[in-house]
């Protein structure tokens, strides 16, 4: 039978043949395996998920189930490889986990050998030659597999799929059947939590990562501030009104400060600022727009950052209870301080009052072009600096004696005072905003 009759015919006769005889030599391991799996990681026995098979026709491909439903504290499942149990590993070294899939050869859906079947979200990302890919059944086994299974990168991987389309013959069928009992045999190849190994094709091919310089500062804050609540800007350098040009100034001047913006196609969708200080290296910032959240486009920004850090101490600042704290824990990080934010309500019953805060004419320029800057606070104990943020808060510190938490009341009683740190409310009226832990990995 030449190349042509053997793609036509003679395949999905083999297929038949070869699968339908090893389900039946091989179902007594099929119901160990499933008992296995019924004891250790509960039901269902099976993982079902969609496909999209040949021409694009989705179907439904069946392996044994190796990961539990484990989720964080906000209900978001973990990681792959905080799910992959110690049962999952070995099914997956041994490849038993995707025997159930020679059903799917019997009845038509995939064959012994062909390219991999992939997730639906990653066909928009094809190139024409790789869309060839679909042009034949998805097999249980194929030429990139056996060429190096998850270790090959995207490209080499979907490349093999288009060559072997391209060169589809019996011979080269036994070779890969044979090669793939030779890897199987070895465990060569294979990777235990494999989206570890490498990012998914659509984040991949979607994200591209660039630094960011003073013309993409407008877009940054733009950025940011659709992500988080107006409340939680307030406590921030973003409730200033020329952010934006503080950002232009600190991304233009190549020193301690620097950027990294991640980008689908020429569209800003993530970013995260950096600080090289004092033998840190701390995340300022990183925030994610709101319509490219659970794409990965964080954790592919956070990554770049554990690369490119000129410190081994990598520090950073996030609300104690959100589930980005515990994303950092996974992550090595841990807590060394918290500080607690209060609020106090401006003074009532008195009108706005122009502010008498003593500060150096860089200050004052500062606070003029960015709406955010340091001033000097005096109290009967002495001077304190203190900042301001936007046009209704005063940042200052817990730690500051009460007669200048009061002269700053008294001096400028139209603004709330955003007080920092301190287990206990200041005064009566503090309202407790919430706390932020700062988190560092790699200290001594």
């Amino acid at each position: 039978m030449n190349d042509d009759g053997y793609a036509r015919r003679g395949k999905r006769v083999l297929d038949v043949a070869v699968s339908g005889a090893a389900l039946a030599v091989s179902w007594p391991l099929l119901l160990g395996v499933a008992a296995v799996v019924r004891t250790q990681l509960g039901a269902p026995v099976l993982f079902r998920q969609r496909r999209p098979g040949r021409d694009g026709r989705p179907f439904t491909i069946l392996k044994f189930r190796t990961m539990t439903d484990a989720r964080d504290e906000s209900g978001a499942l973990l990681s792959d490889g905080e799910r992959l149990t110690r049962v999952g590993r070995w099914l997956r070294r041994s490849s038993l986990d995707e025997l159930p899939e020679l059903l799917n050869v019997l009845r038509g859906d995939m064959s012994l050998v062909g390219p991999r079947p992939l997730l639906d979200r990653y066909r928009p990302f094809f190139s024409t030659r790789e869309q060839t890919r679909e042009s034949v059944r998805p097999g249980i086994t194929g030429l990139a597999q056996v060429l190096g299974r998850n270790h090959l990168p995207w490209s080499e991987r979907l490349e093999a799929d288009a060559r072997y389309v391209e060169t589809l013959s019996l011979r080269r069928d036994v070779r890969i059947l044979l090669d793939t009992v030779l890897a199987v045999a070895s465990a060569r190849g294979v990777e235990q939590d494999a989206p570890a190994a490498m990012d998914d094709l659509n984040v991949e091919r979607r994200l591209r990562l660039a630094p960011l310089g003073p013309q993409h500062a407008e877009d940054l804050v733009e950025l940011h501030r659709a992500s988080f609540e107006p409340e939680e800007l307030e406590t921030t350098i973003f409730a200033g009104h020329g952010v934006a040009r503080y950002y232009a100034d600190v991304l233009g001047e190549g020193g301690e400060h620097s950027a990294l913006g991640a980008f689908e196609r020429d569209t800003l969708v993530g970013y995260a600022h950096i600080r090289e200080q004092s033998g840190r290296s701390h995340l300022n910032q990183i925030a994610t727009s709101p319509h490219a959240r659970g794409r990965g486009v964080g954790r592919a920004l956070f990554e770049a950052w554990e690369r490119r850090a000129r410190s081994p101490v990598l520090s950073l600042e996030v609300r104690e209870g959100a589930p980005a704290a515990a994303w950092y824990r996974r992550r090595g990080f841990q807590s060394r301080t918290r500080a607690v934010l209060w609020r106090i309500p401006p003074a009532s019953g008195t009108g706005a009052r122009a502010e008498r805060l003593e500060a150096s004419s860089e200050d004052v320029a500062q606070h003029r072009r960015y709406g955010f800057s340091r001033a000097v606070v005096r109290g009967a104990s002495g001077p304190l600096v203190v900042g301001r943020l936007g046009e209704h808060d005063l940042r200052i510190d817990a730690a500051c004696p009460p007669d200048v938490l009061e002269a700053a009341r008294a001096v400028v009683p139209q603004r709330r005072l955003l007080v920092i740190g301190g287990g206990r409310p200041p005064r009566r009226d503090a309202q407790r905003l919430h706390t932020v832990l700062r988190m560092e990995r790699g200290a001594p």
